[in-house]
């Protein structure tokens, strides 16, 4: 019933209902989204007494695995006729009791995630680095990882910063206060630091601090307070942004350094494969063939075997959906890449924009041992 609701409320379909469930269906633009509607429909227009009502509510939540709804299949469309209805009305109206077993809910828990919704977005529109410290801290909750959430927020252009082990704490925090706590860590730990570039402010770059920690004679105590060099290190080359983007994502499992697809992106053009922001130009129907790292792949069970695909770029992220028999076709690819091309065709529909696939293809040889991961659901 979620189409149909789409549809009447961007004036596609028409809305229309008998007078007599005005009350019922005139908000929800004759459609039942609450449990409260059903239970009110069956009272006004079959006669149900109140407990009558409160059995079938409890019926539509099982009915999938215990069959209850079995009893009102000729009940409710019987007493409907009985009351001057159609009989196409009370068949399209059980369908939609039916059905109602996937997505119905109370009233008042859409009241509530309304307002979560709503609350939600204003932290995201005002304070966008307050909620996303908050979201990251409270890992794991909610669908995006927090690679996800971090890049959005860079996308934002809240100002991040990185690991830095004389002002960070265990969460993300809004601002970094230095204080002069010694961390008590062993030699693992340290070395651990040092090649999430945590170490920089004290050390240098990677690759100078995790000399410091390999250090034999103890005469670099870089984690005490109060430390003082008392010999010259030997300077070291600096990594790459190659070598920093590797170990920022094997230490850290993100970048706060470029994006890996903004230095593919040169090899991407000769592959002729758009960026996310080349799909904002193309209409309706048009082909695209992108690129992205596998962010995400969902496949809902009220779905019918769609997997729903996220990609990530430099730009943004793109929703891509798989049909089953694509899926079935090309489950290697699927499943196993984390850079991913997809050739397809655009699909917009009030202002939402995806690309439904067509082929898949494993490109994570391009990412040349680069570990990135996806967060997937079942």
């Amino acid at each position: 019933m979620v189409h149909p609701y789409l549809r009447r409320r961007t004036g596609q379909e028409e809305i229309s209902y008998p007078p007599a469930l005005a009350r019922v269906f005139g908000r929800t633009l004759s459609v039942p989204l609450f449990q409260e509607q059903v239970m009110e429909l069956a009272i006004l227009a079959a006669d149900y007494t109140p407990g009558e009502a409160d059995q079938l509510r409890r019926s539509m939540a099982a009915w999938k695995r215990h069959g209850g709804l079995e009893p009102h299949r000729e009940r409710l469309p019987s007493r409907m006729l009985a009351n001057g209805y159609t009989a196409e009305y009370a068949a399209d109206i059980f369908r939609q009791i039916e059905g109602f077993g996937s997505y119905g809910f109370p009233e008042s828990h859409a009241a509530s995630f309304a307002l979560l919704t709503y609350a939600s977005c204003w932290l995201k529109c005002h304070e966008p680095a307050a909620f996303a410290a908050a979201l990251i801290n409270s890992y794991p909750m909610g669908f995006y990882s927090p690679y996800q959430i971090l890049q959005d927020a860079r996308r934002h252009r809240s100002q991040t910063l990185p690991v830095d082990v004389t002002c960070s704490d265990w969460d993300c925090s809004l601002e970094a206060v230095a204080d002069s706590r010694q961390p008590a860590l062993d030699a693992k730990a340290r070395e651990c630091l040092a090649d999430a570039g945590a170490l920089k402010g004290l050390a240098g770059h990677r690759f100078q601090a995790r000399w410091a920690m390999a250090a034999i004679e103890p005469q670099l105590p870089l984690l005490a307070e109060g430390a003082v060099v008392v010999e010259e290190i030997q300077a070291l080359v600096a990594p790459t942004v190659g070598e920093d983007l590797h170990s920022d994502y094997a230490s850290l499992g993100t970048t706060l350094g470029p994006h890996p697809l903004t230095l593919l992106r040169p090899k991407l053009i000769a592959l002729r494969l758009m960026s996310s922001r080349d799909l904002e130009d193309r209409r309706h129907g048009q082909p695209a063939r992108i690129a992205g790292l596998m962010v995400g792949r969902q496949r809902p069970g009220s779905a019918s075997g769609v997997t729903f695909v996220t990609l990530e770029d430099e730009y943004g992220m793109v929703n891509v959906v798989v049909w089953r028999t694509l899926a079935e076709c090309q489950r290697r690819e699927l499943v196993a890449s984390q850079l991913l091309r997809v050739d397809g065709t655009v699909e917009t529909r009030d202002g939402v924009l995806h690309v439904v696939a067509g082929r898949l293809e494993d490109i994570s040889e391009l990412l040349q041992g680069l570990d990135t991961r996806s967060r997937d659901f079942r």
